[in-house]
């Protein structure tokens, strides 16, 4: 699962997150915080992805 949060807040979304999957009894294998690409700016901006 992918998720893509804007910077602000973003502490709070993945705890918010981790509750919830915790709380499902989903299993969490790795999580990572990191700087949008510009892939994931072109699909904010556009809502499709280049191909």
């Amino acid at each position: 699962m992918k998720i893509v949060q804007t910077p602000d807040g973003v502490e709070e979304t993945t705890s918010r997150v981790l509750s919830l999957l915790h709380s499902m009894r989903c299993g969490i294998r790795r999580v990572e915080v990191s700087e949008p690409t510009l892939e994931d700016v072109f699909i904010q901006l556009t809502g499709r992805t280049g191909f």
